[in-house]
């Protein structure tokens, strides 16, 4: 009872098979190299806000992990021990006697079989073909995460111009206030020129008054 698993709901079981279907080239490769185990972890990270989204139990990413290998290992089981061939043609198909799967595990069970090994000349796609399969899950919140991205990065590309539209609107004030205080400066060093022209001058007007007197 301590170690008793919460039990996913229907619709959280379905999403989870759909979502390995769709992603199943990324999850087979199990990544290669340290981006690719970053981006499956990326996957999963999704995958559980998703399933925790939907209404039924609410589970970690570790939790989520081990429903999906125990649904997978469940279902392994159950065709071993009924079949001893599952033909993947038609659902439900019958190998040796009739057939204890339905068309919906049998279908499952095409996610949960393990591909043929990646020879070694493809390995290097492991990454892309993980990127490829992250662009084509159903997530529907996937639009708009990309959206918000964008227009985060629009806000701050537009907050930096603004920051410096604005620094080089003081800069250019700065300079006015210069230029201002050197015309204040050159007025006052004209107006200090005339003064003086003009006293030079009334002391020649004297000087040339007492000449006459005399």
């Amino acid at each position: 009872m301590q170690n008793q698993r919460v039990k996913a709901s229907s619709a959280q079981l379905k999403y989870l098979f759909d979502f390995m279907k769709a992603n199943q080239e990324c999850f087979a490769g199990r990544g290669s190299g340290l981006l690719g185990k970053l981006e499956i972890e990326r996957q999963w990270q999704q995958l559980t806000e998703t399933l925790n989204g939907m209404g039924g139990p609410v589970k970690s990413v570790d939790k989520w992990k081990q429903t999906w290998r125990d649904v997978r290992n469940s279902l392994r089981k159950k065709a071993t021990k009924y079949k001893k061939e599952v033909k993947w043609d038609t659902p439900g198909g019958t190998g040796n006697g009739p057939s204890r799967l339905n068309s919906a595990e049998t279908r499952n069970l095409r996610v949960t079989a393990a591909p043929p090994a990646v020879p070694n000349k493809q390995k290097d796609k492991e990454i892309n073909l993980c990127a490829e399969a992250s662009n084509s899950t159903s997530d529907p919140l996937d639009k708009p995460r990309i959206i918000f991205r964008k227009l985060v990065k629009e806000k701050l590309a537009t907050a930096e111009s603004k920051r410096e539209l604005i620094k080089e609107e003081l800069e250019e004030r700065k300079l006015r206030k210069q230029i201002l205080r050197e015309e204040l400066q050159n007025k006052r060093e004209l107006h200090e020129l005339e003064k003086k022209e003009r006293l030079l001058r009334l002391e020649i007007l004297r000087t040339e008054l007492r000449n006459k007197r005399n």
